[in-house]
């Protein structure tokens, strides 16, 4: 469980248990209720259970409805020590799933237990309503208010006294769920009296009690919060949705410790009975929501529509506002059926060119070793029919698959031809979690969600998304684009054995899948033909066009100097003749390029390099192996020296291609730093990519950016005078068929930065800087910065910034929260003054000892409004510590982009995050103000759902040695007033040509920024390019 760190005072908690109570007397209304008159259980409200599965907890009994009966105004639930199929002893357990259900409020229910020592596990507890819909769990969310009988209690002689409550949530991995449980001992409930156990549900919390009718003061015997939704793990996900009512008697299992009949004593002088006077169900009139036999309340489906998933070029919404189809039957034509339901193939009708529908004969839908569990549809199908469709949940076995496949002589395929489309859809209520799934057609993969899907660490590439508030949506694809995936799509297409349509969801037990109607088709009207324009590739600030309109190389070999060749051609190498540092190209005798486990093919290139010359150049495409790389290296007994590089230093390559829908990835290595030239990453902060237009482009980064990734990344494998490792290297995932083309790669430095004086600290980095200064006074401006957005600051700044600050998401304990993450880190005490130099307080921790530590600023209920925040943005944020000693690196969370701050990166269970700097260990305050754009290099995008974000806005994680301290402060976005330089467009201190580049990207409508009319004439245009240009000229005079 996670718990909130409060930034009121502690003694609120008590307060506030005490005003729950209070309310559940005042601010409630009956809205339903069984008092169990009569001698006849009410079976429009109650499903009576049959069953001798022993409840998922090895318990011994199986449930009759014999069992069970309505007599003497209680619901009297019997145990008896009987033999009954397998089971020796029998028993009774009753559930309202589908017919009473509720979200939020106080449930209570009047209950006798009876003794149960030992063995007899008597329980009042509720599970989620949507395992009606096939939800499985702990995915459904599971609330024990009274569990009795339990193996503590046995092992303590307190029987009477012991019980505890519980919650269980998903996802269910690797053997293990979230759960959160309270026992007690502080009251005698198996003496032979009614209690009412009263359980009270809200926005914030679950809170239970006990006897509330006699001591309304009363404080509860178990509470949780379940306002955090940050997390895929977060309870907040789990319960805020509508739950049922069980009751149960069980006999033996887990909770008893008792897993053999011999065991169980309780039996032994005969009968035993649990007898329940009344449950009852309260809510507060302004929040309503329940079923009922007699009604329903409110609803249990998305609020609101979901008005931000985007569903990408081949995406459409399925049904009209009147609930036709949207679908072209009219111009649609020669139709493949692969999963297609009676209505719709009746709309097909002397159209159909092949039927493969599922006859469970020679064509199936197999779910892969039992991964889906299968639900039951409801409402209407993709079409607007009044039919069934696929629904599934991911079970509990860490990954999951299904596909259309076939036996015997296979599906004849060979007819799918480029003038082909594939449609299916997809529908989904899962809203916060927002699962992507990769779907296979063949040989290609893609994916269909918001993130790329990742299996085995190949990533696929996203060609759409889904609405999820439950609207179908249909998806449209033209096998063109499906091939350029792939290549060939169906191998043996005559008679096709594998998987024609398949998906992927994940390991994540319970993730939601809903699709239909899955068929190929042509329609004339439709262009299928592959992309051949990339508009949306944003390429970067270290990347530029290669070549000018005239076809000459951009490069400026005047300028350049002191070359380290790496892989240059003759002609790139003769142009910097008498500047050439030292020249590792390879020789194929103390340099190679290494091409790894023959993971790539080789290809023969055409046209020219990347500086206009008729010269060769690398071309690869990725084979099948299911992974890829390539290295320039050397052999040992010589290495390269690579001693001259320093912060002077630039790497240059030059990349291009014109794969526009697979948009590969690539991985590019330098020594040990790694970052991404692409549009997408697992965790590898990503510098830049290249327009798949089959135009060069070049990449000239800093050394010391690359150094700022890692470290210095040549110090193993012979160390840098000697370096025989991957000086440059390429990874392209496992994708067969992935382009990898690159040219001309080489270190170098510039003329025009001679002269320039690196100010930039060793430690702190690129961007860190002192917070006070030698009088203490702040050395941020808080006057210079405009449109703060607020997540953590004292209130005398803030007070400072109200009218410039557009979002204030400072804790309030109410909907923006400091969540510590399951206790993993201690409060410790601010001492001092915070990072502005005023004496109020800031946040300190030390990490606690369960072996790992985190700690976020969360939402629930509506979210936080970050849609606001780009390029022109930095986060602000400030450490101290004094831990010289131990120096631990901390790891900095922004949404979905990840650093670290410390002398190493932070390695996360496997993943490692680059480094972005490190503060003084020197108990003094060091400020960090990071460019937005720097962030957004590591996450695309950093914060899905950006309107409403309920995830981590800012994490850290501390590691897990217990003492580690953690001191920070002044967490926020803000923009920078004004410009210190004209033309500095990028707003990195320098107008150089990466200004250009950003306002070349504005004109496009690629990229925003500020301030971008430089010469003040109301417009942007060439002209102020021009501008530029010309100030660079004079500074490089």
């Amino acid at each position: 469980m996670k718990t909130i760190f409060k930034l009121s005072t502690f003694v609120l908690l008590a307060a506030s248990a005490t005003a729950i109570s209070r309310a559940a007397a005042s601010d409630y209304k009956l809205v339903w209720s069984d008092e169990f008159d009569g001698t006849t259980l009410n079976t429009k409200v109650w499903n009576v259970e049959s069953n001798g599965n022993g409840g998922g907890n090895n318990e011994l009994q199986y449930y009759l409805p014999g069992n069970v009966k309505v007599t003497g105004g209680n619901l009297v639930i019997t145990a008896k020590k009987e033999s009954y199929g397998s089971k020796s002893f029998t028993s009774g357990r009753i559930n309202s799933m589908g017919k009473v259900a509720f979200k939020h409020g106080k449930v209570e229910a009047r209950i006798k237990l009876p003794k149960t020592a030992n063995g007899l596990w008597p329980a009042f507890w509720l599970m989620g309503n949507d395992m009606a819909d096939g939800m499985s769990w702990p995915y459904c969310g599971e609330i024990d208010v009274l569990e009795a009988g339990g193996a503590k209690g046995i092992e303590t002689a307190t029987q009477d006294k012991f019980f505890n409550a519980a919650m269980h949530w998903g996802p269910y991995t690797n053997g293990n769920h979230p759960m959160y449980s309270q026992s007690t001992t502080n009251y005698t409930i198996e003496d032979g009296n009614y209690h009412i156990y009263t359980m009270v549900w809200d926005d914030d919390a679950v809170s239970m009690y006990v006897d509330l009718d006699k001591h309304p003061d009363e404080t509860p015997y178990f509470k949780m919060n379940i306002n955090d939704t940050a997390q895929v793990n977060s309870a907040g996900r789990y319960f805020h949705k509508r739950f049922f009512l069980l009751f149960n008697l069980a006999v033996g299992g887990s909770a008893t410790g008792i897993y053999d009949a011999s065991g169980v004593t309780a039996l032994n002088s005969g009968n035993q009975e649990m007898a329940v006077d009344y449950v009852r169900v309260y809510q507060r009139e302004d929040s309503q929501n329940y079923i009922t036999p007699d009604g329903e309340a409110g609803s249990d489906k998305p609020s609101t529509a979901d008005n931000v998933t985007s569903l990408g070029a081949y995406g459409s919404i399925s049904l009209n506002d009147d609930g036709t189809p949207t679908f072209d039957f009219a111009h649609s034509k020669d139709y493949v059926l692969i999963g297609v339901s009676d209505g719709v193939k009746a709309q097909m009708q002397g159209k159909i060119k092949a039927d493969y529908n599922v006859d469970n004969v020679n064509n199936f839908l197999y779910i892969w070793e039992k991964t889906y569990n299968a639900g039951t549809s409801t409402g209407i199908n993709s079409f607007g029919y009044q039919e069934s469709y696929p629904v599934f949940t991911v079970a509990n076995v860490g990954w999951s698959g299904l596909g259309y496949a076939s036996t015997g002589k296979g599906k004849d395929l060979s007819m799918i031809d480029d003038s082909y489309i594939l449609h299916f859809a997809m529908r989904g209520t899962d809203n916060l979690v927002h699962t992507s799934h990769e779907v296979i057609v063949g040989n290609a993969k893609f994916t269909i969600g918001s993130t790329a899907f990742v299996d085995n660490g190949s990533a696929a590439p996203v060609l759409g998304d889904f609405k999820r508030d439950g609207r179908w949506c249909s998806f449209d694809i033209p096998v063109s684009v499906l091939k350029s995936l792939s290549g060939k799509l169906f191998t043996d297409s005559s008679s096709y054995l594998g998987n024609v349509f398949a998906f992927l969801s994940g390991g994540s037990a319970g993730a939601q899948l809903q699709f239909d109607n899955v068929f190929f088709y042509r329609n004339d009207s439709v262009n299928t033909s592959l992309p051949t324009t990339d508009t949306t590739t944003v390429i970067g600030k270290y990347a530029s066009k290669a070549l000018d309109a005239n076809g000459a190389t951009t490069f400026d070999f005047d300028d350049g100097y002191d070359y380290v060749l790496i892989g240059t051609s003759t002609g790139v190498t003769d142009a910097m003749t008498g500047k050439i540092k030292a020249n590792y190209n390879v020789d194929d005798t103390d340099n190679f390029l290494w091409i790894w486990e023959k993971t790539y093919n080789a290809l023969t290139s055409t046209g020219v390099n990347s500086f206009g010359f008729q010269e060769a150049y690398q071309s690869f495409t990725v084979g099948t192996v299911g992974w890829s790389g390539m290295g320039f290296a050397s052999t040992g007994h010589k290495g390269k020296d690579l001693s001259m590089l320093d912060n002077s230093y630039y790497l240059h390559f030059a990349m291009k291609g014109n794969d526009i829908v697979r948009h590969a990835c690539h991985t590019v290595g330098v020594g040990a730093a790694q970052f991404v030239i692409g549009n997408s990453s697992t965790g590898t902060t990503v510098l830049g990519d290249y327009k798949r237009d089959g135009e060069w482009y070049y990449f000239d980064i800093p050394y010391r950016v690359i150094k700022s990734l890692y470290g210095d990344p040549f110090t193993a494998d012979g160390g840098v005078k000697a370096y025989t490792g991957n000086v440059v290297s390429f990874l392209s995932g496992g994708a067969q068929g992935a382009q990898l083309q690159f040219d001309n790669i080489f270190f170098y430095k510039k003329h025009s930065d001679d002269g320039k004086v690196d100010t930039t600290d060793n430690v702190l980095g690129l961007y860190g800087s002192k917070s006070l200064d030698r009088d203490g006074k702040p050395t941020f401006d808080l006057s210079k910065g405009k449109d703060y957005v607020l997540l953590y600051l004292g209130d005398a700044e803030a007070t400072q910034i109200k009218a410039a600050t557009v979002a204030d998401y400072r804790p309030d304990d109410t909907r923006n929260f400091l969540y510590v993450w399951e206790n993993t880190y201690n409060a410790a005490t601010a001492t001092g003054v915070n990072s502005f130099g005023n004496d109020e307080p800031y946040l300190a921790f030390t990490v606690g000892s369960a072996g790992w530590s985190g700690l976020g600023f969360a939402s629930q209920g509506t979210g936080k409004d970050l849609s606001m925040l780009d390029n022109d943005y930095y986060l602000h944020l400030a450490f101290k510590s004094a831990d010289s000693t131990t120096h631990a690196t901390h790891a900095v969370g922004v949404g979905n982009a990840h650093f670290s701050l410390g002398a190493t990166a932070f390695n996360d269970n496997g993943t490692v995050y680059s480094l972005l700097g490190d503060f003084y260990r020197d108990g003094e305050w060091y400020n960090f103000d990071i460019p937005f754009s720097e962030i957004a290099s590591r996450a695309n995008p950093v914060f899905p759902g950006s309107t409403s974000y309920l995830g981590n806005v800012v994490s850290l994680l501390s590691g897990g040695v217990s003492g580690t301290p953690l001191n920070f402060d002044a967490v926020f976005f803000y923009k920078k007033a004004s410009q210190s330089l004209v033309g500095d467009v990028d707003a990195d201190g320098d107008v150089d040509v990466s200004d250009v580049t950003a306002l070349v990207g504005v004109i496009l409508g690629t990229e925003t920024h500020d301030n971008t009319d430089i010469n003040g004439d109301g417009k942007v245009n060439v002209s102020d390019i021009d501008v530029i240009i010309n100030i660079i000229l004079n500074n490089n005079k």
